[in-house]
């Protein structure tokens, strides 16, 4: 039975620490950005003016009702609403309406029309979203005035919010962060999505046993990119047959989006596909049923109803989040899934909460981003510290043969070629420890004379290749001399030294290296003759 030190238990307790820690502050960042995002939004959508609440008429094919703001009537079909206010003298310029349930209005001040967009027979703006600002001449305000506001609608309307009277002076800054969240993010938003896609497409043909996925995410991230269309502001989006074909395609793409999500994380988490297996014969039946409905109000129905399978499709891939506890995953998947929570709560208990699943789902894309950018900087670190180490000579550190190929002589540069003299002996007489000491003594000596720039390159054994940039023959000579003295001083048990052939690498690598091969053997020669030469007139003494 294999025996953990105490060392390795610490540290796999302190391991285990850190991982707790890191969860707890995504959690914690995840529910503060959420509370934060919520906050936010409501504090954008509360009057900052004359707030025009109270009681407000709704008169319709004849008849009148009294209803109060915030109002919503899903109504099933066409129709023509006129929400009219009745309010005293005010000093303003610009009326201010947040989440108008229609698509397509008039407004009128006194009986003068200041705003319109669309009539009845060309209902289908995108407006539900919009925060609108309508400018109009102060001189139509009296003591007592009269609001109308005329709702064209295919299925629903309702003032969602209270609206206001102000100076634009007073609320441009307000008003103008609101169409940043309401329209411009998601523009953003469509773009990430849809570059996302093809880098994880590209991820999943480079990286196949991570295919599976890859491929989700990047379909999951089309649809994503398609659903988000729904959410920017369109002054018309078609005749209404092309008007109930975009809806059907947006809702069909929120429910894939949902599915590939909930398979991605199974891939990524498990290697397989698990729940999803079950989900995406539900997703199909739901998509097949949006295709055959034949009106817009029976397809926003049963999108209403469908809607419960998305949000548990989310908490299905947030628990086995949680369950894994994997710390890469775990703060997009708390922040969808408290946004799902809102939501599922506004839907079942008809609550005036802002629809939240749409950030949801932008933080999702920005986060899947960011573990993008971290995947590539861990592969990329990964890969210079393997690169390294085939290119470094595990016993000096210096670099070896492997880093040849690398190299981009330049003109000025200059190729040394080095061997040691009678290296062989050394091992012999005083072991291969000693001989082992030379080679690492030898590469530290160089590297302390040599520039950031230069290149020691251990080539085998014990023969070594130094490139000087930019360095004179007559420099590179006397650094080598100036190598050769320091190991001189340093060895000291027995002579040491060593022989070298230099050249030009202005010719390029191949004829400097052959070169200085040539001279550096013209040298060892000569010096075994100064040897012998020495020797034989030491015997004739």
């Amino acid at each position: 039975m294999p025996v953990i030190s105490k060392t390795s238990k610490f540290s796999l307790l302190e391991m285990k620490q850190h991982h707790n820690l890191h969860m707890f502050l995504s959690i914690a960042i995840a529910v503060g950005l959420f509370t934060v995002l919520v906050s936010s939004l409501t504090y954008l959508k509360q009057p900052a003016g004359f707030t025009l609440n109270g009681q407000w008429e709704i008169l319709h094919n004849g008849k009148q009702q009294t209803v109060a703001i915030p109002y919503y009537q899903p109504i099933g079909e066409e129709g023509v609403y006129t929400y009219r206010k009745q309010f005293g003298f005010v000093e303003a310029d610009t009326l201010v309406i947040s989440d108008l349930s229609a698509y397509g209005y008039q407004i009128s001040l006194n009986g003068t029309m200041i705003k319109k967009l669309n009539d009845e027979e060309t209902k289908t703006a995108n407006i539900w979203n919009r925060t609108l600002m309508v400018v109009f001449d102060s001189a139509l305000l009296k003591n007592q005035n009269s609001l109308e506001i005329q709702i064209y609608t295919v299925s629903d309307h309702g003032i969602n919010t209270l609206p206001y009277l102000a100076y634009q002076k007073d609320v441009l800054d307000r008003v103008a962060i609101s169409h940043y969240l309401e329209n411009d993010v998601y523009l953003f938003s469509i773009g990430a999505s849809v570059t996302l896609a093809f880098v994880l497409f590209a991820l999943g043909l480079g990286i196949p046993e991570k295919k599976g996925f890859h491929y989700s995410f990047a379909l999951g991230m089309v649809f994503v990119g398609v659903y988000l269309l729904d959410y920017p502001y369109r002054i018309y989006s078609g005749n209404p047959t092309v008007f109930l074909i975009f809806k059907k395609i947006i809702f069909s793409s929120l429910y894939f989006s949902g599915l590939m999500l909930l398979q991605g994380v199974e891939y990524y988490l498990y290697g397989k596909k698990r729940f999803s297996k079950g989900f995406r014969w539900i997703v199909g039946i739901i998509i097949g049923t949006f295709i055959f409905l034949p009106d817009f109000n029976i397809v926003r129905n049963f999108n209403g109803m469908a809607l419960f399978v998305l949000f548990t499709m989310v908490l299905f891939a947030t628990v086995q989040i949680y369950l894994k506890r994997d710390s890469a995953f775990i703060f997009a998947a708390t922040i969808l899934a408290l946004c799902a929570i809102n939501d599922m709560l506004k839907v079942i208990f008809a609550l005036n909460f802002i629809y939240m699943i749409r950030f949801g789902i932008i933080i999702t894309v920005l986060s899947i981003g960011f573990l993008l950018v971290e995947f590539f900087r861990n592969t990329y670190g990964s890969l210079m510290i393997a690169n390294g180490k085939a290119m470094r000579d595990p016993l000096t550190g210096a670099f070896n043969r492997n880093v040849l190929e690398k190299i981009q002589p330049g003109t000025s540069d200059i190729l040394v070629l080095l061997d040691f003299d009678d290296f062989k002996m050394i091992n012999d007489i005083y072991g291969h420890a000693e001989g082992d000491w030379v080679l690492t003594t030898f590469t530290q000596k160089a590297l302390e004379l040599l520039r950031v720039e230069d290149m020691l390159i251990r080539i085998g054994g014990d023969e070594f290749l130094i490139v000087m940039k930019n360095c004179s023959e007559t420099t590179a000579i006397a650094r080598v001399e100036k190598i050769r003295q320091m190991m001189t001083q340093t060895v000291e048990r027995y002579d040491f030294s060593f022989s070298y052939g230099h050249c030009s690498l202005q010719n390029g690598m191949t004829d400097a290296f052959s070169t200085s091969d040539e001279r550096l053997y013209r040298m060892k020669n000569a010096r075994k003759q100064k040897d012998c030469s020495l020797e034989q007139k030491g015997e004739g003494d």
